[in-house]
């Protein structure tokens, strides 16, 4: 989910230093005039006039900078800087801006050590106390970022900046019900700051308070329609309230708005794979995956490069390319090698594979990084079943059977099976598996009414109505319903299957639908729509 970033101030004089020749003086004024009321062309005509007569004027040099980096020309912008800096080094404002174009070239320590010299000028800066926090959380040192944003606040309470980035901090370190409490008070301080609303979304789905998050996405587009960051922040918001088609429309908002948005890019490949899509989904994560390798060295904010293979992996596996699955999995830990989650579906998809022996070797590794990682260690103690590995084998079953009857996620509900013969302990794995997987809907299709057909409308759902062991089993049953009381319908996973069990569950039913490459959501749409009883 991505943050705004807080916005950074670049401090210019109030008035015109009193150094040079008056008719420098006053034109150094003129320009700060033109610089302070939006008219940059103007002021960096004024400021470069300057400098053809007194190259080394720290003011020009300076202002000239603040006016290039406002100009996204950041590479100019530590030039100039740096070279007013070498005329004085004392100046707090310089420093300090000189970290801010550093930032914006993604150049942290640079910038963090250009704070920290603003700061020993100048202990009470506010403005480089916070972008020294912005500086330290793209470091990844939320706790002292924390500090720094608290520093500033302890200055001035109701800095809006500082209070954005104290959330996005305290969103870093999980702290997220203290993280929408800044974001909170900073909009009661200014209601319609754009950043604090984004924000504020990000902490609502980290509290998987969704519906509240795209409210407040819904704030931030109607100020601002084009805001690329809240248009994909609302589509994952979406994808967590199972609304995939939604989530997609607001990628591709997104990559209308801005097209070399890869986090977008991505986040629209998780949206097609949800809604079945598989071969588009594909697409999207590798043209996002592309173009993140473009970038050389640097991956841009906000894009993890290794959860995008990790979710390609997952397209792939859906698609049964196990081998090229393994191998985005592997490319994942080769960027992240402790990413639990790259190790968890390198193990699903070497079972997969029937390898084993080796999806146990990885599961052994998941357990030793994360020892309470979902369903793992059931996974672990199947794979050693699957290839007779008998090593521990009592003290696994014990832990597994242990956790499951605390209700932990130890063990899927099938390979539970073949662990206990407890017909309690397997209602509780079924039953937390069931939790896990699949939650109550937050708002459901079915309201109440009773449609009082002729005959009870009664539908089965299945992916099996073919050469299966469930049609073998039920088939007779489907055969036997009393057509005057009944009307039967198939609600079929899987396309129709031409082999002869196909043929006779669908004979059997009334209406046999195919709802192939379906989301849930939309086959429970269809069902209401049936008027299913």
């Amino acid at each position: 989910m991505a943050k705004g970033k807080g916005r950074r101030i670049f401090h210019q004089p109030s008035h015109a230093p009193s150094q040079g020749s008056q008719s420098i003086a006053g034109k150094l004024q003129q320009a700060i005039v033109m610089h302070q009321q939006g008219v940059l062309w103007q002021a960096a005509a004024l400021y470069r006039e300057i400098l053809k007569v007194q190259p080394r004027n720290f003011d020009a040099l300076h202002l000239l900078g603040v006016l290039e980096a406002q100009n996204g020309n950041f590479a100019e912008a530590v030039d100039l800087i740096g070279r007013a800096i070498k005329r004085n080094s004392g100046n707090a404002a310089a420093q300090s801006n000189m970290g801010n174009a550093l930032l914006d070239l993604n150049r942290l320590p640079e910038a963090l050590a250009s704070y920290d010299r603003a700061l020993s000028l100048n202990p009470d800066y506010i403005e480089a106390h916070a972008n020294r926090g912005n500086a330290l959380l793209a470091l990844h040192r939320p706790a002292e970022a924390l500090a720094s944003y608290d520093r500033a606040l302890g200055l001035n309470p109701c800095y809006v900046n500082a209070l954005c980035g104290r959330g996005n901090a305290l969103g870093d370190l999980k702290r997220h019900e203290e993280a929408l409490a800044s974001y909170d008070r900073a909009l009661e301080i200014h209601p319609d700051h754009v950043e604090a609303l984004n924000n504020r979304g990000t902490a609502l789905v980290a509290l998987e308070r969704h519906e509240e998050a795209l409210a407040s996405y819904d704030r931030v587009l109607a100020l601002r329609p084009d805001h690329a960051v809240a248009l994909n922040n609302r589509g994952n918001a979406l994808l967590k309230l199972q609304r995939p088609a939604e989530a997609l429309e607001g990628y591709d908002r997104a990559l209308a708005v801005a097209p070399g948005y890869l986090e977008a890019r991505a986040n629209r490949g998780n949206a097609l794979h949800e809604l079945g899509r598989h071969a588009e989904a594909l697409v999207s994560y590798d043209l996002a995956l592309s173009s993140a390798a473009g970038h050389g060295g640097a991956r841009p904010p906000g894009f993890d490069y290794a959860a995008v293979l990790v979710n390609r992996g997952n397209v792939l596996r859906d698609l049964k390319r196990h081998e090229e699955a393994l191998a985005s999995f592997e490319g994942a830990l080769a960027f992240r090698p402790e990413y639990a989650e790259a190790l968890y579906n390198s193990g699903a998809v070497l079972t997969d594979l029937k390898r084993h022996a080796e999806a146990s070797r990885v599961y052994e590794k998941l357990l030793d990084l994360a020892p309470d990682h979902d369903y793992a260690l059931g996974n672990l103690l199947r794979s050693r079943q699957l290839c007779c590995d008998w090593k521990q084998h009592a003290q696994i079953v014990a832990s597994v059977v242990d956790a499951v009857g605390q209700g932990k996620r130890a063990s899927t509900p099938f390979s539970f099976l073949a662990v206990t013969h407890s017909a309690a302990a397997q209602l509780q794995c079924a039953r937390t598996w069931a939790d896990d997987r699949y939650p109550e809907s937050p708002s459901s299709c079915w309201t109440g009414p009773r449609h009082a057909h002729e005959k009870i409308r009664l539908a089965y759902v299945s992916a099996d109505f073919r050469d299966h062991a469930m049609s073998f089993l039920m088939a007779g049953l489907f055969e036997k319903h009393d057509r005057e009381r009944f009307e039967t319908i198939a609600i079929s996973l899987h396309p129709a299957s031409p082999d002869t069990m196909g043929q006779r569950v669908r004979a059997a039913f009334d209406r046999f639908v195919d709802v192939a490459g379906k989301t849930d959501s939309e086959i429970a749409d269809l069902m209401r729509e049936l008027e299913v009883d």
